[in-house]
């Protein structure tokens, strides 16, 4: 019985570790619109290393001598791959890494379930054992959703946030080919796990293939679970989390309960008629967050061309059929002032959508 055991327990730890190495080479941040082929077929060749650890250990279970040749096979490949993968320039410490690598991985299994076999262990099953259909079904199901949320997991621990944006600057418009907004319902939230959102309004940056769940490390308390975020942020890197649509928020950005939104909403909702759209909001704090403030005068400058609006019962300021100029928006009487950021375009032309969100003060209630 203990024979028995020590063997379940290597099996289980070669599926483990098979596991963690797809996983991680699933989560792993690779740009696709730079990746080279080489480097492509090398990952490739890598997942299919930690495949052999699995195929190896699942054959363990009815043929210990057989898997011993499966992780002997695999050793020299492995060596060589390792070695690709860890080359940064010191080939000596790489090599030496890579040997270690494949050693622990491939040579002690390959050694041990050589050993049982020549002491004549019992099998963990009968080597007639044979499995239905469904069964076979069941098990690659099985180890497609393990693989793809070890990914998921991965990917969303991979860093806690993302660049620190401009909390006053709204969405109106993708800042890069990875940039996602989106409004969705909070099915699912816990601080180890992350979050899981249905998506409600999708307006830029989701794959065709995968518009309705979302995935983030964002986390909400229990009372915000079955409401409505909008989310700021971008798709994270590597095979699965691009497919199964894994966002990382940035770090100062918009995300939050749409409440707090309205005019990043109205920009996202409303297509930009002609000429340049500068669209922003007026708050105050009133415990225990932000509010729009009603009737203020904002004035927006274009170039050295003034345009005066006033605030809605949203504390939402929006003019459009501006002409193309350098901008900056201000409230005269609080001596408030925004203009775009060095990371944007400073020079707005015709169908640019711009804003921010400007304080106005301090309520106490």
């Amino acid at each position: 019985m203990l024979r028995k055991s020590v063997c379940i327990a290597v099996v289980a730890l070669g599926l483990g570790l098979g596991f963690v190495a797809l996983g991680k080479l699933g989560a792993s941040e690779t740009d696709w619109n730079t990746l080279s082929l080489s480097y492509a077929a090398l990952l490739l060749l890598l997942a299919g290393c930690a495949l052999a650890l699995q195929i190896g250990s699942v054959i363990a279970v009815t043929d210990p001598e057989r898997a011993s040749r499966v992780f002997l096979w695999a050793s020299p490949p492995a060596i060589v791959l390792f070695y690709l993968a860890m080359n940064n320039g010191t080939w000596s410490e790489a090599l030496l890494w890579s040997c270690a690598m494949a050693i622990l991985l491939f040579v002690t299994p390959a050694l041990f379930w050589k050993w049982a076999h020549l002491r004549h262990w019992p099998t963990i099953a009968s080597p007639n054992t044979r499995l239905n259909v469904l069964s076979r079904g069941l098990l690659s199901a099985g180890w497609i959703m393990a693989t793809i949320s070890l990914s998921v997991f991965f990917a969303m621990h991979s860093h806690d946030t993302g660049d620190c944006e401009p909390s006053g600057r709204l969405i109106s418009q993708s800042r890069e080919y990875r940039h996602v907004a989106l409004t969705a319902r909070i099915i699912h939230s816990d601080p180890w796990f992350g979050t899981i959102g249905i998506v409600q309004e999708h307006f830029f940056g989701l794959p065709w293939w995968n518009s309705r769940i979302v995935f983030s490390k964002y986390f909400v308390s229990a009372d915000s679970v079955g409401e409505i975020f909008l989310y700021d942020g971008f798709r994270e890197y590597g095979w699965i989390p691009r497919l199964v649509a894994v966002i990382n928020l940035y770090g100062c950005g918009r995300t939050g309960p749409v409440r707090r939104y309205p005019a990043d909403l109205k920009s996202l909702r409303e297509p930009t008629p002609a000429g340049v759209r500068i669209l922003g909001r007026v708050t105050k704090y009133v415990h225990p967050e932000n509010v729009g403030v009603q009737g203020i005068p904002v004035r927006i400058w274009a170039d050295d061309r003034p345009f005066d609006v006033i605030t809605d019962s949203d504390g939402i300021f929006d003019r459009q059929g501006l002409p193309d100029g350098l901008y900056r928006v201000e409230i005269p009487a609080l001596g408030q002032a925004c203009k775009p950021y060095d990371n944007e375009k400073p020079l707005l032309k015709s169908g640019d959508t711009w804003g921010c969100e400007m304080f106005a003060g301090l309520t106490h209630r």
